[in-house]
């Protein structure tokens, strides 16, 4: 369900990739904000939301910048 809400989001904001490419970023996404919510431990500063953001930012940066990238980059 949280998949294909990602989907959706990112047809709304324009995203221009294949849909199976949409669907599996939005699964890494969702698996990936289950497993912060399932497993407390982590190196984030969490308690520090500037700090957390940054963090957070640098980490997902290629991921997210792979949803604008050209589709025939696919090919």
């Amino acid at each position: 369900m949280t998949r294909q809400f990602l989907v959706t989001q990112a047809r709304v904001a324009g995203v221009a990739i294949s849909t199976e490419h949409a669907e599996q970023l939005a699964e890494i996404a969702a698996r990936l904000g289950l497993s912060f919510v399932l497993t407390r431990d982590t190196v984030f500063p969490v308690e520090d939301e500037l700090a957390l953001r940054a963090s957070l930012r640098r980490v997902l940066h290629p991921f997210v910048a792979a949803m604008f990238e050209s589709p025939l980059a696919e090919a």
